[in-house]
């Protein structure tokens, strides 16, 4: 009899786990095309792949829509850009109120956005942007509202310099610059599949931002959240069609506060141990890398189950320990 409750107790544990595992763990995504589609569809491949859960990928029309949805918890988990998942954390600039069960899972591959127009177009610099009818408004997508203004700055320039063409989000952007009704997107980048398919119809150049570091603080001043100019050579993406000037920002794998300690931990060791099959699924997945998943900028909480997988590995210092601190509400 001993014997038998010896065995029994030594599989709670793992039965205890499996049971704070769901079946099902749905991801949030962007719109089919864009750059956030890509990103939560690999990750979730991966969470397929090599845990109990199986994955399912919901596309929202933008950040607007799926941020309060992972706040609900339904869908539990998503992927969108650091600065965004800050907005909704605090209830600040595109949210109007705060989400604050909004928890950190890992920091990921950074994001590069500049300014895209057709190949023919007689737009060669960022000055030539003066009077151009511009993609924006992005109501599903505030978020590139908040860039393209931000890269404005950063080329000295305003709303009131430019013609705003109202579009929903990256897609419709896409759509708008591919069928004339507009002259230049902002908030381009060569990972949007949308735009790299509509390039092989209809051919785009990149017009470089300001990389200099004047021009970088007014962009600051517009969007803050750790953003660098960074040179993308031509070829990057498997297409970008000529060298660039970007700015850059990284993109959050978060989740709600109220999705298990066990799933948050499978999840984050899913892409952990799995890293390098990442880059195969998307190039942009290349640069999320074991040693930028923890780190100590990071906007908002870290998971507990994120937490118990870092500590484990040796990824988690003192000075995550502050950052955990200061960011808790």
């Amino acid at each position: 009899m001993r014997l038998r409750i010896a065995f029994a107790l030594a599989f709670v544990p793992a039965i205890a786990a499996a049971e704070a595992l769901p079946e099902s763990l749905p991801f949030a995504a962007g719109p089919q095309g864009s750059i956030n589609y890509a990103v939560a569809a690999g990750i979730a491949s991966i969470v397929a792949r090599h845990t109990p859960m199986q994955t399912v990928v919901i596309p929202y029309a933008g950040t607007a829509l799926s941020l309060p949805a992972v706040s609900q918890g339904d869908p539990p988990v998503s992927v969108n850009d650091g600065g965004s998942v800050y907005h909704g954390y605090a209830g600040e600039r595109q949210f109007d109120r705060a989400f604050p069960n909004l928890r950190l899972l890992s920091v990921g591959s950074p994001n590069n956005i500049t300014i895209a127009v057709k190949d023919e177009s007689p737009i060669k610099t960022g000055a030539d942007l003066k009077g151009k009818r511009i993609a924006a408004k992005y109501p599903a997508l505030p978020v590139c509202e908040i860039h393209s203004e931000a890269l404005l700055a950063n080329l000295g320039l305003g709303w009131d310099d430019v013609r705003p063409v109202p579009v929903t989000n990256i897609v419709s952007a896409v759509q708008a610059l591919t069928n004339g009704q507009a002259d230049a997107m902002l908030c381009a980048s060569p990972a949007i599949a949308a735009l790299h398919e509509a390039h092989i119809r209809t051919p785009f150049r990149f017009i470089s931002i300001d990389p200099s570091p004047a021009a970088m603080e007014r962009a600051r001043e517009i969007f803050r959240y750790n953003e660098h100019a960074t040179l993308l050579k031509k070829g990057t993406m498997g297409w970008l069609p000529n060298d660039a000037w970007f700015v850059d920002y990284p993109w959050y794998l978060y989740a709600n506060a109220a999705l298990s300690d066990e799933a948050a931990y499978q999840i984050v060791k899913a892409v952990w141990q799995f890293n390098d099959e990442l880059g195969q699924i998307h190039p942009i997945l290349k640069q999320w890398t074991r040693a930028g998943m923890a780190t100590a900028d990071a906007a908002i909480p870290y998971h507990p189950g994120a937490v118990r997988f870092y500590k484990e590995v040796g990824a988690w210092t003192a000075a995550l320990d502050e950052t955990q601190r200061k960011a808790a509400r």
